[in-house]
């Protein structure tokens, strides 16, 4: 009988759904304050519901995209791959390498190939102006 009652007591904790902001067995655990949507995490985990706030990342949003991410800034949360490309002269999913110092006008170039977008400097020839002339 006080096996059955305490098992029935367990279930009822586990299943019952924090509010909204909060985790954890009791409940009493917050959220990470950068998660987006409505503020909402697993109650197991603390792992953001939805995306994360503008400029993070992480399960929890805890931590910032890559400082070269384009456009607004925002990166994937599970990957940190840039979503809306790069700023100029940077290259890669995560905007971390540098394009080519001979690519022309402003120096950027392709995210993903890494192609000079602009055409080369003076002297320089090929996709990523390596080819010196």
């Amino acid at each position: 009988m006080i096996l059955t009652s305490f098992l029935i007591a367990f279930a009822v904790l586990v299943s019952e759904a924090c509010r909204t902001g909060f985790y954890g067995w009791k409940c009493n655990q917050m959220c990470s304050f950068f998660c987006g949507g409505d503020g909402s995490c697993s109650k197991y985990t603390g792992y953001c519901t939805f995306d994360c706030l503008p400029g993070r990342t992480g399960l929890e949003c805890r931590s910032f995209c890559p400082f070269n991410c384009g456009g607004s800034g925002n990166c994937n949360k599970y990957t940190s791959s840039c979503l809306n490309g790069c700023k100029a002269g940077y290259t890669g999913s995560s905007c971390r390498f540098l394009c080519s110092f001979n690519c022309g006008g402003d120096g950027s170039c392709d995210q993903n190939t890494g192609s000079c977008l602009q055409g080369c400097k003076n002297g320089y020839s090929g996709s990523t102006c390596y080819w010196k002339y």
